[in-house]
């Protein structure tokens, strides 16, 4: 009877056997109350609703005695309510398109001033300074140095350089251009007031002494003379020469120099001449300027000059060796004949 007892679960008042134990805090008058789960079991493999097995039965038992080693308290906590009060947003949708106020009309008048703003650009940037002209000292002794006419002019350019304009100002300077003891420097000295009056007046005292030298002039027929002895020869052609401190072709000079010619005869404007200077140019000028009627003088001197100097180097390399086999036939012939 009493392993039987021992075997039997505890039972509550209404004869439920008890199958679980768990305590429950009460923290106000700090007690501990027992909850209990129980079946309607009579007594273990006897009533018809216990489907519990040993295998059940082994791991409640464990589970009971874990449950009394560790039987310690656990608090409930109290969560205490907020009240807050979240307010209320409003989304508005952003328009796809905003419209833009119109830009207001810029005054007339600017609210700056111009004058200061260019004089700060001069300033900042340098005006460029060209060289300053700087004539020879003159003697005016008549040497092939120097040039009275030149020497003129080249004082008159150093003084605007120089800002100096009035007619006293360049009086008074002209003498240190002048050689010591020199005849142009004993005649300044003997100048009279007179000719120091007036510039114009100092000039002409000037040349009087040393009058502009006049160039010979040629004649036209000295002129169409030189134009035909101005020729172009052979071995010129396809090599390069200097004009006016550049490099060019020598056809390129040739042609420059015939049309200076034929504007100094006075017949640019005219066919006078054309066809006898072509007739003197080589034949590998010749052959490559077109047969036609030129105009004038002008448009035979470009049809000359936009000659590619590359193909006439290759003409004239054509034309040596031709010449080299023709030598040497005529050297062959020659053995021959002795």
């Amino acid at each position: 009877m009493q392993d039987t007892e021992k075997l039997l679960r505890p039972r509550t008042a209404a004869g439920k056997a008890v199958t679980n134990v768990r305590s429950r805090t009460n923290w106000e008058n700090w007690t501990v109350e027992t909850a209990v789960a129980s079946l309607p079991l009579d007594a273990p493999g006897t009533s018809s609703q216990n489907t519990t097995t040993p295998s059940s039965e082994s791991s409640l038992s464990s589970l009971e005695d874990n449950e009394r080693d560790n039987n310690i308290p656990f608090p409930e906590l109290e969560v205490l309510e907020l009240d807050l009060e979240i307010p209320w947003l409003e989304f508005k949708p952003r328009p796809r398109h905003s419209k833009t106020e119109p830009l207001s009309s810029v005054a007339a008048a600017p609210d700056y001033e111009l004058d200061k703003f260019f004089k700060l650009a001069s300033n900042t940037h340098p005006k460029v300074i060209m060289p300053t002209e700087t004539p020879q000292i003159f003697h005016g002794d008549g040497r092939s140095s120097e040039n009275p006419a030149d020497f003129l002019k080249s004082f008159n350019r150093a003084m605007r350089q120089q800002s100096v304009t009035t007619n006293r100002d360049k009086l008074e300077v002209f003498g240190d251009y002048l050689g010591t003891s020199s005849q142009a420097e004993a005649w300044f000295q003997a100048l009279s007031t007179t000719n120091r009056a007036t510039w114009i007046a100092f000039v002409t005292a000037f040349e009087a002494c040393w009058p502009p030298v006049k160039i010979a002039e040629k004649t036209k027929a000295e002129y169409e003379k030189e134009l035909l002895d101005h020729k172009l020869s052979h071995t010129e052609v396809g090599k390069k020469t200097t004009l006016y401190d550049h490099e060019c072709w020598t056809h390129v000079a040739w042609a420059a120099k015939t049309l200076q010619l034929a504007m100094s005869t006075g017949i640019t404007q005219s066919t006078l001449m054309i066809w006898q200077v072509r007739s003197t140019l080589p034949d590998i000028v010749k052959d490559l300027l077109k047969d036609e009627e030129y105009t004038d003088w002008a448009e035979f001197a470009k049809a000359v000059t936009e000659l590619k100097g590359s193909r006439l180097v290759e003409k004239q390399e054509q034309h040596n060796r031709q010449t080299q086999e023709l030598n040497a036939l005529k050297t062959d012939l020659a053995r021959i004949r002795q």
